[in-house]
C-alpha cells in the first residue's frame, strides 16, 4: 500500500480599501445694508400727528370702515355681579366665549367679538359688541339670523368654556339699536 501526503495550500484573501476624503467647505454671509432716503417739502408747514389707539381685534390691524352702533349686536346675560360691573379678566372671558360660541355658528375660526360696550345691573349684563372676520364686519341682522340658526343652548355652553358664573343667556343674540321705522308724517296747519 502507498500513502500519499498532499502538501498544504494557504489561500491569502485581502480586502478592498476605500479612503473617502471630504473637502472643508466655507459659507459666507454677506452684510446687508439700508438706505433711507429723507423726504423733505419746502414751503408747507408740519402736519400735527396724531397717535391711533391699537386695535383689540386678533388681527391686530385696523378695519377699513367705521363701525357704529348700527353694526353691533347685543346680547343678555344673567350672571352674579359684584359692584355692578365687570373686571377685565371678566370681560375677556365673556369676549372669548362669545367669539368661541360664533366660530362655530359661522364655520369660521377667523371670527372674533369685539365688545364695545357693557351695561352692568346686579343680575344681568348686556354686551354690545360688533363681529368681524379679517377686514369684514358682519351687519346685525346676519350675525342674529346665524345664531339663531346655531341654537341658544350651544351658545350658553360655549359661553360657560370660558366664563362659568353665566347662569343664563336671557338675550342670546339681537340688533343694539332698533332699527328706525318710517313713518309718515302729516303735517296740518295753515298753508302761507
Amino acid at each position: 500500500m502507498a500513502t500519499t501526503t498532499d502538501q498544504p495550500t494557504t489561500t491569502t484573501t485581502t480586502a478592498p480599501t476605500t479612503t473617502t476624503t471630504t473637502a472643508p467647505t466655507t459659507t459666507t454671509v454677506a452684510p446687508t445694508t439700508t438706505l433711507t432716503i429723507p423726504t423733505t417739502t419746502k414751503g408747507t408747514t408740519p402736519v400735527p400727528t396724531t397717535t391711533e389707539p391699537t386695535p383689540t381685534s386678533p388681527e391686530g390691524e385696523n378695519l377699513p370702515c367705521n363701525i357704529t352702533e348700527k353694526t353691533w349686536v347685543k346680547t343678555v346675560l344673567s350672571m352674579q355681579l359684584w359692584r355692578n360691573r365687570l373686571d377685565i379678566m371678566m370681560r375677556q372671558n365673556l369676549s372669548k366665549g362669545l367669539t368661541h360660541a360664533l366660530q362655530r355658528a359661522f364655520n369660521d375660526t377667523n371670527v372674533y367679538v369685539q365688545v364695545e360696550r357693557d351695561l352692568c345691573s346686579p343680575h344681568n349684563v348686556t354686551l354690545g359688541y360688533y363681529v368681524a372676520s379679517g377686514k369684514t364686519v358682519y351687519i346685525a341682522s346676519v350675525v342674529v339670523e346665524t345664531m339663531n340658526a346655531y341654537g341658544f343652548d350651544k351658545v350658553l355652553a360655549d359661553i360657560r368654556q370660558h366664563s362659568p358664573l353665566v347662569k343664563a343667556v336671557l338675550v342670546p343674540v339681537a340688533p343694539w339699536a332698533s332699527s328706525l321705522s318710517v313713518h309718515l308724517q302729516l303735517k296740518t296747519g295753515k298753508a302761507q
